[in-house]
């Protein structure tokens, strides 16, 4: 019975007391509370472990310290000889973040399954958002994905040394907006740019935080056309989307962003403008524009 697994550590040897260990077919299985201490000692043990991934155990560190760690059955492995063979991430994160987290313990793994730890299909966010009941998951993700980068960082980039956000954030920023699934829908006929649902789709969402009318505006214009004349921002914006679309070198998600910004600046400050640029190298490179 699983209710036997669980139980308190007692910091009586490096991976616990005998008696919080269950035995089941040679496996010696426990739920501990895996201190920082505790996960030191295992992280100072001979293992063969994989090389480790900075960005990797950024996340963690990011997920535990916001308290976002469950238990879920993912499991510390050791050896017949209690070396760790799989968790070293998580155990760094554990140092790392000074957070104690409570997690499934199994000591007795055979040493040359270390091959096979790991190799099914990863679970996405879109997947956990689908198992909540969302749809639109795919799009939805990138979008809230985009839109918390845009609140830590303040442009969309994706930069290899940043915490990207946990599918647990994920999950918590789609089900705390509803309006995101109407931004979908205002996104959707945009598709013609061929620049990303999940941009424009987040770009909505945060333009609506500002002003809900006049973001629909916006993108009403910017899809349709109608009623742009020389000037317009939303009418540069749109002819640049589309020789963009037609280019075979694509513009970076972040340049779009740029420029969609900057023209929906101007079009909320009722100017009228000769052209719409993003200039990122050179002597003088812009800083990303903020939405205003």
């Amino acid at each position: 019975m699983l209710t036997k697994l669980h139980s308190t550590h007692q910091n009586n040897g490096m991976l616990g007391a005998d008696s919080e260990f269950v035995t089941c077919r040679g496996l010696k299985i426990a739920v501990l509370d895996v201190t920082p201490e505790m996960a030191a000692d295992w992280l100072g043990m001979p293992s063969k472990n994989r090389r480790v991934r900075q960005n990797r155990v950024r996340e963690y560190v990011a997920a535990m310290q916001r308290g976002e760690w469950r238990l879920n059955g993912e499991a510390f492995k050791f050896d017949a000889r209690e070396r760790l063979v799989d968790g070293q991430h998580r155990a760094i994160a554990v140092v790392q973040s000074d957070v104690t987290i409570t997690s499934l313990v199994i000591v007795g793994v055979e040493s040359d399954a270390f091959d096979t730890m790991d190799s099914g299909d990863v679970r996405q966010a879109a997947d956990v958002l689908d198992i909540h009941g969302h749809a639109n998951t795919a799009v939805i993700a990138s979008a809230a994905r985009m839109i918390l980068v845009y609140d830590w960082y303040g442009d969309f980039q994706s930069v290899a040394n940043r915490v990207k956000p946990s599918k647990h954030l994920i999950l918590q920023t789609v089900e705390s907006y509803p309006a995101l699934h109407n931004s979908v829908s205002r996104a959707r006929p945009l598709h013609s740019f061929r620049s990303g649902k999940a941009l424009f789709t987040a770009l909505h969402f945060l333009f609506s935080t500002i002003d809900g009318d006049d973001a629909d505006a916006f993108f009403d214009r910017l899809a349709t056309g109608t009623g742009l004349t020389d000037g317009d921002p939303i009418l540069l914006l749109r002819e640049r989307m589309f020789a963009n679309a037609a280019s075979k070198t694509k513009m970076q998600t972040n340049d779009t962003a740029a420029l969609t910004i900057k023209a929906w600046n101007a079009f909320r400050e009722g100017k009228r403008i000769r052209q719409l640029r993003y200039t990122t190298g050179g002597a003088s490179p812009e800083q990303f524009p903020t939405i205003n």
